[in-house]
């Protein structure tokens, strides 16, 4: 195997364990609300299922199927799969970012939860809204850099949740750093990381030595992910 297609293995093999752990906890969850199990964290998705439902299966899909998107040799090989995959995903990620407006504003906060983490979680799907509809938006006028950057972004945001379970590290090993700054920075620290690493590559990608490895390949792709 070539580095090339090591290092594009490995990337792929990296988002799909990012994603592995809140897929985890999200299926456990849907579980307890299939099975009626009430308990103090969530009692309020019990009263009102639909919201964390949509926001579980679509951030599910939109996760792990979704690393496959970043895959280069994946998108030479078989650009039809990369196409449909993305029609798919699209929704999925709108699915995400919607219903995550939609909890915000429903559901009751919890406790440390405060008005910077419901600030942020009101930004976050703003950005990846509208990062996805720019996408699209893109891809459409065949700005295929453009397209890649803006799934790029709205993919970060979306696995969010991922690094959040290192971010949240600390106080798990050392519960006296509870608190309602510390789940700030926790749940901060996550989305940023996320960002600054999609920013990165993106910045690399548009290298006129990668923009011209991909060039050919990438202007025939219609629609889609990254």
């Amino acid at each position: 195997m070539s580095r090339s297609r090591l290092a594009d293995s490995l990337a792929v093999a990296g988002l799909i364990l990012l994603g592995i752990v809140p897929a985890i906890a999200g299926s456990m969850r849907l579980r307890q609300i299939a099975g009626g199990i009430a308990t103090a964290d969530n009692a309020r998705f019990l009263a009102m299922p639909w919201p964390v439902v949509v926001h579980i299966v679509g951030a599910i899909l939109f996760a792990l199927p979704g690393a496959l998107q970043f895959s280069a040799e994946l998108r030479r090989r078989r650009m039809a799969w990369h196409r449909l995959a993305g029609a798919i995903l699209v929704p999925c990620g709108l699915a995400v970012s919607l219903s995550g407006l939609w909890m915000a504003q429903s559901y009751p906060r919890v406790d440390l939860d405060g008005a910077v983490v419901y600030g942020m979680r009101i930004l976050v799907g703003a950005l990846m809204t509208a990062s996805l509809w720019l996408g699209v938006s893109a891809v459409r006028r065949h700005d295929i850099a453009a397209h890649r950057a803006w799934m790029m972004r709205a993919y970060a945001l979306a696995m969010g949740a991922g690094t959040q379970v290192l971010t949240h590290l600390p106080m798990m090993v050392a519960p006296s750093l509870w608190s309602e700054l510390s789940r700030a920075i926790a749940m901060g620290a996550g989305w940023a990381i996320n960002i600054l690493v999609a920013e990165l590559l993106i910045q690399r990608s548009a290298h006129p030595g990668a923009a011209g490895r991909e060039a050919t390949p990438a202007l025939r792709l219609p629609a889609g992910l990254p």
